[in-house]
Parts: structure tokens; sequence; C-alpha cells
């Protein structure tokens, strides 16, 4: 096999200063300058590891369904570790039926605490979302547990979107207002919730709780017609897939309304996987697609501000993002809290 076939990439040598400073400091942009520069595959080195972007769905289906047993799951992008034996899969028949029974009390959960947000209090938005991850697992193990932290992360970035979308805010209550009249919503009500819907996947498009998959290759391989060496490092990021514009024209902005309809019309698996690969991404995905527009309704129902719902302190750096385990906010996410009128 020849070994000298590389993609395209920063170099085959060590990176240079700036891209190393970049991979420590500020992974995201340097993925999204890899993949803006050298295309859909893209190579680098970090010290005597090999490193593969994969940037177009067709080859991240390659490596996570079709040949998904030549390699291996890992974490961690500069010191990528094997990833530790997943609990026991819970099937999605099973999830949705956990769902069923498990939805009144996690609703109750959310309006509680949006209850106890008093008019005009500065809260951090992470910190709330962090005390409703609690209540999201149903059962008690580590894959359960990961992904009420993605459902928290993804609806911390939810409403912090809506805070500066004062027309969009308004559209979600008149959905909300007219669907529910006033009660707790239900499972039942999921089909009354379209925009509710599209606004917790358009958050979860631009920022995806898992921003890197990664996988290692366990014996020589060929990808698109490049070597991967034993060993090697392949990196699939959802942040830089997910705001690539030939699957997501104007890919910055904050638009539900791409989501009108369904993901999978039109869209190539993986052009949209915010939760990465696996058993937790599979239950997470279900729990956010069910439960997160139940819980963005039961949040937002009784909690409004000058016509705004949620209104970000001004001067805050609300949209900083730490790349680390998951997508979290870098300093918190801090907004202002008014309450609805109810005359």
């Amino acid at each position: 096999m020849d070994t000298h076939l590389r993609p395209p990439g920063f170099s085959s040598s060590p990176l240079a200063f700036r891209q190393a400073w970049l991979i420590r400091h500020d992974p995201l942009r340097f993925l999204e300058q890899l993949a803006h520069q050298h295309g859909d595959i893209a190579f680098f080195q970090l010290g005597s590891r090999s490193f593969f972007l994969l940037n177009h769905p067709n080859f991240i289906r390659l490596v996570l369904d079709d040949r998904q047993d030549d390699f291996v799951c890992c974490q961690g992008l500069l010191n990528p570790q094997p990833w530790p034996a997943e609990d026991q899969p819970t099937q999605p028949a099973d999830i949705r039926q956990m769902l069923e029974k498990a939805s009144p009390r996690l609703i109750e959960t959310a309006a509680h605490l949006a209850a106890s947000w008093q008019d005009g209090a500065l809260i951090d938005l992470q910190a709330e979302m962090g005390c409703l991850a609690n209540s999201l697992p149903l059962i008690d193990n580590h894959l359960w547990r990961m992904a009420g932290e993605m459902a928290a992360c993804a609806l911390t970035w939810t409403l912090a979107l809506l805070a500066s979308q004062p027309e969009l805010q308004q559209r979600l209550d008149t959905e909300i207002c007219t669907a529910l009249a006033g009660r707790l919503p239900a499972l039942s009500d999921l089909e009354g919730l379209p925009l509710t819907r599209q606004m917790v996947n358009e958050a979860l498009r631009l920022y995806p709780p898992s921003w890197l998959v990664v996988r290692q290759a366990v014996s020589d391989t060929l990808i698109c017609g490049y070597v991967v060496p034993s060993g090697g490092m392949i990196l699939m990021s959802p942040w830089v897939m997910q705001r690539d514009a030939r699957f997501f024209p104007n890919p910055l902005s904050f638009d539900p309304g791409r989501w009108v309809l369904e993901p999978q019309h039109g869209l190539p698996k993986y052009a949209f996987f915010p939760f990465g690969a696996g058993s937790q991404a599979a239950l997470a995905d279900e729990l956010l697609q069910v439960a997160g527009p139940l819980l963005l309704a039961g949040l937002s129902q009784n909690v409004f501000i000058h016509g705004r719902r949620f209104s970000r302190l001004p001067g805050h750096r609300s949209f900083a993002v730490q790349p680390s385990d998951l997508l979290r906010p870098k300093h918190g996410m801090r907004i202002v809290i008014g309450r609805k009128s109810l005359s």
C-alpha cells in the first residue's frame, strides 16, 4: 500500500506555529480553516499522529456506517483516547415509551424552574439548564446522563438564540398560546408546535452539542482513494458540516424556517448530526426530538420581557463557545428575565 498517498492539507510535516496554536486554543476555527482551504478530505500531522478531516456526508457515512468495523471510537482532539464501553443501548421504541410515562414530570420540572425566575432577574442559562439536566436521565447510567447533558446544552443555545430574535419570540408565543391555551404541554401537543420544533432543530444545527466525532483506523485502509495508516485518526465535525453552505444556504443565519420540511427530506445523512454518532447520539436525538420542544414550551410559557421573552445582557459575550466534552458557552449565558403579564 502506497503510504505516500495523502490528501491535501496544511503540511505533511508537523503544524506551523499558528496552526498549532489554533488547534489548542480555537479548534473550531482550525477545523473551519482546514475544511475551507482543503476541501472534503484534508490532512494534518500532530506530533507522530496523522489526522484526516472528512467534510462531506458521503465520506462520513463511509466511516460511521458502511465500514464502521474498520475503526474504533475515540474522544478528544489533542490526545485522542479510546471511548469507554457504552452502556447497553436503549431502543427508540423503549425511549418513546419511557418519555410517554415521564414527560409530565419533566415538563412540570421545567415549568417550576421557569416559575422560580423573578421579574428582572439576571440568571445564567447554562447553570439553570444544568439543573434541569438532572431530571432528564430516565435510567441512571452514563448513556442517559450524557444524553441529558446534551439536551441541556441544546436548550441553552436555543433560548440564547431566541434572546436576539424578538419577532421569532412573538411567533413562538402565538404558537404556544394557541396550542396550549395556558396549560402545560403534553406529548399529544407536538404536532401543534411546529415552530417550536423548528427552533430546536435550528439551534442544534448552529450549536451542536457534539462538535467533533473521532475514529481511529485499526489497520491500513483507503478512504476516497487516500491511504489512512493503521492508527490514523479520522475527524468528523458537526460544527463544520452543519455550517456548510452546500447543504444549508446562508449557513450562519438562525433560520428555523429551513426546517419546515422534516430533516430527512433533501438532506443527506450526516449533513446534520448534532449529537455525533453511536448509542448516545441516537438516545439524545430521540430525547430532543420528543422532549426538547415540550421543554422549550414549558420553560418559555410564562416568561416575557418588553415583547421579548429573553434579553441578553448588553455587552456580554453570550455566543463565545467552549468546545470541551460538549459545546458549551465559554463565559456562561447570562440573560435578563421578565414575567409575562397575566392580565
